[in-house]
Order: structure tokens, then C-alpha cells, then sequence
């Protein structure tokens, strides 16, 4: 076991090896491991805290909420470096009808919208409409109270609105972050470094490194008491709150689980489930387990290891680049934000008894790389990127319908050229425009409000032709920053048990949780945003602070 000090921090994310097979769904027993015991059957605690945190991402607010009631507290964190998926992301905050969108000029909002627009994306119905309207109705009360509380200042993701464009949809406005005092919006390690690492030090909660979470120990009633980690016993007072991550690197799990296979990840390889598999040992029930945040990646070897090269959107949805799968074939708009192009991967094919679109190769000319450099911010080309000095060679090397592709591409070029995609209608929406288009270059026009309201004269920032040689191609993948099914949970993210009812003492957050947004992605933030909500909202339940 391992204090953290701020030295430590400052090392950077340290990996660990991935853990599936007898270590994955094996160890689902139908019951929680015991513990030693003293004389006198009770169990021998190694030490006394009043909340319990496993899990030093999203769980810090946790940690935070409860010295609000002036509780003891710690965090307990697998790898020997803090701040696990959250502290790795860009550390957004998706808030629906916050009271800043108005004051910066990203217009109204209201809860009637954000919930439609929860309704409308949560195409497989992960998550209930309690949690939506429950988030939507509370989130920007804790994220107004915690500034006055703990200092940390709201920011805007300038550049980022909601991801898909159905009913109830904002291009600007809900999607934000942390920054500094003048709302300067700040990267996700400097928030860690300078914020709320701080913060954590002020309040004197102490942060464990490697330590191990083995099993959460309950009484004889099923109430979660405390847990058992490779150091010893904590025992819990109030409770424990487990957010601990995700399952995307046990890959027993994700055959299990999710409805089709991954091929990369960008998130800490320490995620193997390791609290939902002690969850369910506790009697928990599960929710959204099919579901991931889909995040494309790029396929760099014939190993069958997972990516960690993946494609936020900056380079598929430029223009003078297109996707197309092995019939040549394009499937998706390649400018949609990461979660939803994701998702165009799992078209299953009948005839082949597979999926249509994996894999899939980005097709870009020398424009592109000139202009937007390589994919995954390379600074040179990489050898997974294939050069070509014709598209008929490009194809045939690839494996892909040559005659088809070719047709593919003449199609997409007359797009390109009346600026309208009439098959997928790339650019279509504000965020497409902002984050994958390059509406500065082809229009000249910087500012985010008009290029959310499409006010370029005609121009669409993301077509561009495919006809300068040499030509590149790379091959895709779904992949994902984090799988979002986890332990069922109500709003005060107690953990329920099969019958739905709360199991004493048990809170979730994060990725450790079924998310409450079920099997959509909303906007920038939208895995962090309630993430740390939950985290918060654990230790108002549990020691009852009454701010939500």
C-alpha cells in the first residue's frame, strides 16, 4: 500500500496486465467472500473509516461529498496511480439546462428538451426514465453547489454540443467541463493536479495506491460493512461506494456481455470489472451490460491485442476522407460524433454470418494528410498506414470490392462537390461541423455559434474530394473509451439487488454503474458528468446532507 503525494501523481498513468479467464466471470460466486474473524466472531479490522471510496476517478466526489459532514473518509485505488479513466479523459461535464448556457450565448434551455432528448437516444433502453429525469432535474444544482463549496469552476467545451441530432438536441450549451477562476476551460490532468488533488489534501483524505479491492464483506443481514484489499480490512460505517471502472479489458467478460466484440481501448488496462464482479458476489443486480462508449480505433498489427489508436473524429470526418467496409461500400456518416459512428460497425450480414462493416478501412488522399496531418496525431506516417498511388491498387491490396469501391468514391466526390452528402448527409449536424469539419479552412468562419447554426454560405466543412495521389489507408474498428453497464442503481446511486430493492451500505458511480444514460453517449462530458453526480449523490444519501 502506497500514500500518494504529489510527486506520485505527477509520474503519469502506470498500466497494469489484463486479467480474464478463472480471474473474470469465474470468480462470480453467488456469495461474498468471508473474512477472518476474531474470538468473538466479529471481524478483526485493520482500519476505521466512515465511507469507503474504491476507485480514484469519478469515486473522489464521493470522497468529497463526505467530509461535508465532517466524516472520515478514504480512496483506495488499484494502480499505483491515481485518478484511473477520469484523470485519462478530458474530465467533460454533460449538464442539461444549466444556468450559464444563456449568459455565453449558447441560448435557452429547458428539462422538458433534455429529457426528450435522453428518451430519443437510448435506442436500447439501458437505463430507466427515473435516472434521466432525475439527472436532467439535479445535475446542475450539485454542479452550481460545488463551486461555492469546493471551488471548482464550470467551464465550457467551446467546441462541443450534443452528439446526435434527434428531437430535444442543443448544438451548443450542455456540454462543459472545469476551469480556471475566469472559466477557462482546463485539460483533465491539470483539473487532477491543480484542483482537485488539492482539494482531496485539504480535506485530508487520505489516497491509497496500490491497493487492491478483493471483496466487499457484509453482516449477516447482506449490509455492506466494509471491504478486504491486499493490505487488510476497512471497515466501513456508513458505507462503499465502488467505482472502480469498467469491464473492457477482461475479455471473458466482454464476450460475455456486450453485443459485439471491441477491438481497442484508450482507457486504463487496470478496468477489468473488478467491482462489478465483487457486485454481483454481494447480490446485485445488473443494468446496460450490452452497452459501451463506442470510441472507432485503428488496427495497427495482426496480433488480435487490443488497440489503444483511436479516432475521436478529427480525421475521418475531414473532407478528402471517407470509410468504406470490404463491398466498398460506405456505411455511416463518418463525421458523426464517435459513440454513434461506432455503432454503424455491428450491421450483421446473413449471407456471411458476420458483421458487414469489420473491418473497415479509412480512405484519405494526400489533401487530407497535407492539411490535417495523420491519424492519431502521428506526427509522421505510421506503418499501418498503407500508401497507394492509385484507388484501384488501394482496394485490391485491402481486399475490397474494387468496382464497387471505385463507383464509391465517384459518388462521394460529386457530394463533395455540391457540398450535400445525399447518403448519410455528413455535416448535417452542429457537431459534426465543429469537431470533425474544418469550416476555418473551407469557409473561413471560426466562430462556434455560426458554425453550430450552419451560417457558412453554403459550404460544407466536411466533404472534400478523394483525388490526389498517393492515396492512405487505415484500418478501423469499434472500439471504446469505457464499457457503461454496470451495477443497477437508483438515484442516490445505491446499489439495488435482483428484487430491486437497495442493498445496505452499497453505492456505485461511474463506469461501475449501469450508466444512467443507458446505451447512448449525450454530448462531451457524458460519461464523467455523471459520473462524479453519482459519486456526489452516494454521500448525500449516506450521510444525509440534504443539497439534492
Amino acid at each position: 500500500m502506497k500514500e500518494l503525494g504529489r510527486r506520485d501523481f505527477l509520474k503519469g498513468l502506470a498500466t497494469a496486465g489484463v486479467v480474464t479467464g478463472a480471474a473474470g466471470l469465474a470468480a462470480c460466486s453467488p456469495t461474498a467472500e468471508t473474512s477472518e474473524a476474531s474470538a468473538d466472531g466479529s471481524i478483526a479490522w485493520d482500519e476505521e473509516f466512515d465511507f469507503v471510496v474504491v476507485g480514484s476517478g469519478t469515486g473522489c466526489f464521493g470522497a468529497l461529498g463526505a467530509t461535508e459532514a465532517g466524516a472520515s473518509t478514504v480512496i483506495l485505488e488499484k494502480s499505483s496511480t491515481f485518478g484511473g479513466t477520469t484523470r485519462v479523459s478530458g474530465v467533460g461535464l454533460w449538464i442539461p439546462n444549466n444556468p450559464y448556457e444563456e449568459e455565453f450565448g449558447y441560448g435557452p434551455d429547458n428539462d422538458e428538451d433534455s429529457l426528450t432528448y435522453l428518451k430519443n437516444i437510448d435506442a436500447f433502453h439501458g437505463s430507466s426514465d427515473e435516472l434521466k429525469e432525475d439527472y436532467v432535474k439535479n445535475s446542475k444544482t450539485f454542479y452550481v453547489w460545488q463551486e461555492t463549496a469546493w471551488g471548482f469552476t464550470l467551464a465550457f467545451q467551446a467546441m462541443v454540443g450534443d452528439y446526435y441530432n434527434v428531437p430535444g438536441a442543443k448544438g451548443l450549451g450542455r456540454c462543459m467541463g472545469f476551469g480556471e477562476p475566469d472559466r477557462t476551460l482546463i485539460s483533465g490532468g491539470k483539473f487532477y493536479e491543480e484542483y482537485l488533488i488539492p482539494k482531496l489534501e485539504e480535506r485530508n483524505i487520505p489516497m491509497r495506491t496500490e491497493v487492491e479491492v478483493l471483496n466487499l464483506l457484509q453482516d449477516e443481514i447482506g449490509a455492506v460493512i466494509g471491504v478486504e484489499t491486499s493490505s487488510g480490512k476497512f471497515k466501513a460505517n456508513k458505507g462503499v461506494l465502488v467505482a472502480t471502472g469498467g469491464f473492457e479489458w477482461n475479455e471473458q467478460m466482454r464476450n460475455e456481455f456486450l453485443r459485439g466484440p471491441l477491438f481497442g481501448a484508450n482507457s486504463p488496462q487496470t478496468n477489468v470489472g473488478d467491482g462489478i464482479l465483487m457486485g454481483i458476489r454481494a447480490g446485485a443486480d445488473l443494468a446496460n451490460m450490452a452497452s459501451n462508449w463506442g470510441l472507432p480505433c485503428f488496427i495497427t498489427d495482426d496480433s488480435g491485442a487490443m488497440s489503444t489508436i483511436i479516432d475521436w473524429a478529427p480525421y475521418r470526418g475531414k473532407p478528402h476522407a471517407l470509410i468504406v467496409n470490404k463491398y466498398g461500400k460506405r456505411f455511416g456518416d463518418e463525421s458523426a460524433a464517435y459513440p454513434v459512428f461506432n455503432n454503424a460497425f455491428y450491421e450483421f450480414n446473413t449471407l456471411d454470418y458476420a458483421f458487414r462493416n469489420i473491418p473497415a478501412w479509412l480512405v484519405f488522399d494526400k489533401s487530407h494528410a497535407d492539411l490535417y496531418g495523420w491519424p492519431a496525431g502521428s506526427e509522421e506516417k505510421q506503418e499501418w498506414v498503407k500508401e497507394y498511388q492509385t484507388l484501384e491498387e488501394l482496394a485490391a491490396d485491402n481486399g475490397i470490392d474494387v468496382e464497387a469501391f471505385l463507383a464509391e468514391v465517384e459518388r462521394f466526390n460529386g457530394f463533395a462537390e455540391n457540398n450535400a452528402d445525399l447518403d448519410w448527409h455528413r455535416g448535417g449536424w452542429a457537431f459534426e461541423r465543429m469537431m470533425a469539419g474544418d469550416a476555418k479552412g473551407k469557409a473561413g468562419v471560426s466562430d462556434p455559434i455560426l458554425i453550430a447554426a450552419n451560417e457558412l454560405g453554403g459550404i460544407n466543412p466536411c466533404l472534400g474530394k478523394i483525388e490526389t495521389p498517393p492515396f492512405y489507408a487505415a484500418q478501423m474498428a469499434p472500439g471504446t473509451t469505457g464499457t457503461s453497464g454496470g451495477l443497477r442503481v437508483n438515484p442516490d446511486a445505491q446499489v439495488l439487488d435482483t428484487k430491486g430493492d437497495p442493498i445496505p451500505g452499497l453505492y456505485a458511480a461511474g463506469n461501475t454503474s449501469g450508466a444512467i444514460f443507458g446505451s447512448a453517449y449525450p454530448g462531451g462530458g457524458g460519461t464523467v458528468g455523471p459520473g462524479f453526480y453519482q459519486a456526489f449523490r452516494a454521500a448525500n444519501h449516506a450521510f444525509g446532507l440534504g443539497v439534492i
